[in-house]
């Protein structure tokens, strides 16, 4: 004769695997959030110092003037371009392996999956009153997870300023309540003064 499962073992068994998923699954996402945090102050830091070691080789910041997006292209960090197809003099690259991938990526915005890289001679971007910025930026950042790297580099209220890196802040914009966020590393200002 053959035995089957009765209906409350079934049951004894359906509510043991309910309940280890609501115990591991939020500590999964938790871990999950934490390498993307850790992802995140890592490239910037890689970032930051590969925009140093190419200023000390030519004196510039990579795209002064230029401005924004390296992305995919790598100018300046990965070629001898200075975005505009013009080779850079004195670049002793390349100064990353590859651009980095925003951990939080969104491909359907324009600059969401990847870091944005701005060396801004002609604005405030960050509204401190100082023209000019050396800055990368990751976009679609998690409310939460903008807090923790905020706590990490800074001061944790999202308002950017004594970031523990020297010539380096960190700020919220364009609204410090949006979710997702957009962070700033402000690596060096006044970018353009030489």
């Amino acid at each position: 004769m053959r035995r089957g499962f009765t209906l409350i073992e079934l049951i004894v068994v359906i509510a043991i695997i309910a309940i280890l998923a609501a115990i591991i699954a939020p500590n999964a996402f938790k871990a999950i959030e934490k390498a993307k945090i850790s992802k995140a102050a890592g490239d910037m830091k890689t970032i930051k110092a590969a925009a140093l070691a190419y200023y000390v080789d030519t004196g510039k910041w990579p795209l002064q003037g230029v401005g924004g997006v390296v992305r995919g292209t790598g100018a300046g960090f990965l070629t001898d371009d200075d975005g505009n197809g013009v080779q850079i003099v004195g670049w002793d690259g390349p100064y990353l392996e590859k651009w980095p991938l925003n951990p939080w990526g969104d491909s359907s915005s324009a600059y969401g999956n990847q870091y944005y890289w701005d060396a801004d001679c002609v604005s405030d971007d960050n509204g401190d009153g100082i023209i000019g910025e050396v800055q990368a930026v990751i976009f679609n950042i998690p409310r939460k997870s903008a807090q923790t790297l905020d706590e990490r580099f800074d001061n944790g209220v999202l308002l950017g300023v004594d970031v523990g890196f020297i010539y380096q802040s960190l700020y919220v914009s364009p609204n410090p309540t949006d979710d997702p966020m957009t962070l700033s590393w402000l690596i060096y200002q006044p970018a353009c003064s030489n």
